[in-house]
């Protein structure tokens, strides 16, 4: 075990991940699913006999939970290695559901440049294929993320499709677009067009010196907080923006973090006609205070940062203070049962406190969630319930008053 979890660390230094189920794959299953490891030697050999386990024993508890085990110590080295120097006095953005919402209200549409989309271009030619970008009226501690962007797929102009608002995860790198293609693909071939958010912090927004995703835990806490920030008020500047374009009907997909982003946003206001969550991450308290967890609350007990104001402001970003303002028939959660960081007690929770009825559970962690072809399956057919909801609402209003 303690040389799976070293070739386990080494992937994670090469610095690739396996989140999603993305890199180079090397291990496939008849179905389409397959897991994917780095070139090292250490790296290939440890993370392959992982997959081979988790494939024969099936959705293995153990297994799943002991990788996302090594991903949280992993992620918390990196925080410790690479945080900046804290600075005194510096007040936290936000304390309160309320305050947040208040600092992430765009003032009016942004000012969006828009150029020929350069990376992680779908095959399809005949694609509309750009890139948006603004500047994020929240800026950050390292500059690279002041400037919000976004990859758009799109099959003609705007408003004659639905669009769906892709939110992705946490650490989301180039490597995930193995993964993310194929579900991307599920979509276009249904006629929607897609806009792939880039996250603070995260692809052309990382900052030199860190890999994607990491300086959004890894800089200060203030900035840490600020990055939430930023990521709703691009999201819901973006979304705006989507809308002014004669866009009528808008969805999301929001993975992990980007789950969290896109629940927070519709417990505000009914920002989509439809949203799938894939394993959202719900409670950020209860990550913070896992044991894996550990080195990083005594590194913001050390800066002044007091247990109270932890909750207050990761209880901001809990969904589950605010009210559901999208129908609950419109929303679907697709989770792992073994996930350790967007564990299954708090999804259930948010599903009762909302009347979600539209949930599926895999014998998954949060690593392998994507594992085998049923989330590829379960989003294009939750994406057929959504949009056929959509053309029953459009009969409707063409009928006018006389329905």
């Amino acid at each position: 075990m303690n040389s799976l979890r070293e070739g386990f660390k080494e992937a994670m230094r090469e610095p690739v991940l396996i989140r999603e189920a993305s890199i180079e794959a090397v291990v496939h299953r008849p179905n389409g699913g397959f897991l994917t490891v780095p070139a090292s030697p250490p790296g290939a050999a440890a993370l392959a006999l992982a997959a081979a386990l988790l494939l024969v024993g099936g959705g293995c508890a153990a297994i799943n939970r002991q990788v996302d085990h090594w991903a949280l110590e992993m992620k918390a080295e990196k925080v410790l290695g690479q945080q900046l120097t804290w600075r005194p006095g510096v007040e936290l953005p936000y304390r309160t559901s309320a305050e947040l919402e208040r600092l992430t209200r765009p003032t009016g549409l942004p000012e969006v440049q828009i150029a020929p989309l350069r990376v992680h271009r779908q095959r399809d030619s005949m694609l509309i294929q750009e890139e948006v970008s603004f500047t994020s009226a929240i800026p950050l501690r390292l500059p690279e993320s002041r400037v919000a962007r976004a990859y758009v797929f799109r099959h003609g102009a705007w408003g004659e499709r639905p669009v769906l608002l892709w939110v992705p995860g946490q650490n989301v790198s180039s490597a995930d677009f193995l993964s993310l293609d194929r579900f991307f693909a599920r979509a276009l071939e249904r006629g929607v067009d897609i806009v792939f958010f880039v996250p603070p912090y995260h692809l052309e927004r990382t900052p030199q010196g860190y890999g994607s995703g990491d300086a959004f835990l890894a800089t200060d806490f203030v900035d840490h907080l600020n990055a939430f920030a930023q990521e709703l008020h691009d999201l819901r500047s973006l979304t705006a923006w989507i809308r002014a374009q004669g866009v009528r009907e808008l969805g999301a997909f929001g993975s992990s973090m980007g789950g969290t982003m896109v629940l927070r946003l519709i417990s505000w206001e009914p920002l989509f006609d439809f949203v799938t969550a894939m394993q959202p991450v719900i409670d950020w308290n209860a990550l913070i205070r896992r044991p894996e967890m550990a080195p990083v609350r005594r590194r913001l007990a050390g800066q002044g940062v007091s247990d109270e104001d932890v909750m207050l402001v990761y209880h901001a970003i809990d969904p589950r203070t605010g009210t559901l303002q999208i129908s609950p028939a419109r929303l679907s959660l697709l989770y792992g049962r073994f996930d350790l960081i967007a564990p299954e007690g708090p999804i259930l929770a948010l599903k009762r406190r909302w009347g979600i009825k539209r949930v599926k559970v895999y014998d998954r962690g949060h690593a392998f969630i994507t594992m085998g072809s049923r989330p590829f399956i379960d989003f294009g057919r939750s994406l057929d319930v959504d949009l056929t909801a959509l053309r029953w609402r459009r009969f409707l209003e063409s009928l006018g008053p006389w329905r």
